[in-house]
């Protein structure tokens, strides 16, 4: 992989990337200590293209201005062992999963710059838990409500089933206000002071709180948007 950036741009891509590999399954470390110069420092990285800076070369995006294939939006950041590899096989690291690459490096930035491991591990830690409670709850007011007894019940009886299910969904709701609400608003916050209120994982699953009492499966939403600020969380 060719790299010949700049030496600022060069900087700015090895900085967003936090000086580690942008590949998720590698993100080694791309900068170490000297061991034979106490005053001096190893570079292990390579500021890549992610299309060709001419052509014939991998991905190479006849589109492109010349200043375009320049720029750090054309640039991403690998370990050498990772920049001769998709370059090696560019039908397989294709332009979208080097972009994809690249801006998972610097969301992993900027969230680290943000807390610490264990921080981050306690939230997800508990994320997890109110995964399983949500779960639990869910289940817990399904095997719990009437509606099931709405099916082949004669007039009489239908209209106190139905006053049991009418009970039912305001206690439902209740019960979520009280015992859920307050553990998942809790880490959207925690999350949100993390990875920022404008990423899109905290504000689908803000939208889905919103209205996350209204039924069970809402409720069954909520946990998804959890799920995948979780895994957000957890990327490398």
């Amino acid at each position: 992989m060719r790299d010949d950036f700049k030496i600022p741009t060069r900087r700015a891509l090895a900085s967003r990337a936090g000086q580690r590999c942008s590949n998720p399954s590698c993100r080694r470390a791309t900068s170490k200590a000297d061991p034979g110069n106490s005053e001096n420092w190893l570079d292990l990285g390579v500021a890549g293209h992610i299309t060709a800076a001419s052509p014939g070369g991998p991905r190479y995006d006849p589109a492109l201005t010349q200043q375009q294939r320049r720029s750090a939006s054309n640039g991403i950041w690998l370990c050498h062992h990772c920049g001769k590899e998709v370059d090696s096989a560019a039908s397989t690291y294709t332009v979208d999963t080097l972009r994809t690459w690249k801006a998972q490096a610097e969301a992993c930035t900027a969230r680290d710059a943000a807390s610490t491991f264990d921080e981050i591990a306690r939230l997800i830690a508990d994320l997890e838990h109110v995964l399983t409670r949500i779960s639990d709850f869910i289940q817990d007011r399904q095997d719990t409500s009437p509606l099931y007894g709405l099916v082949g019940a004669r007039e009489a009886e239908w209209h106190d089933k139905t006053r049991d299910l009418m009970r039912h969904s305001t206690d439902t709701q209740t019960l979520w206000d009280a015992s859920v609400a307050p553990l998942v608003a809790d880490s959207l916050v925690r999350a949100s002071g993390i990875i920022g209120d404008q990423h899109p994982s905290i504000a689908e699953a803000r939208r889905v709180f919103s209205y996350a009492r209204t039924n069970l499966l809402v409720m069954a939403d909520m946990a998804e948007a959890l799920e995948e600020l979780r895994t957000h969380l957890l990327l490398r």
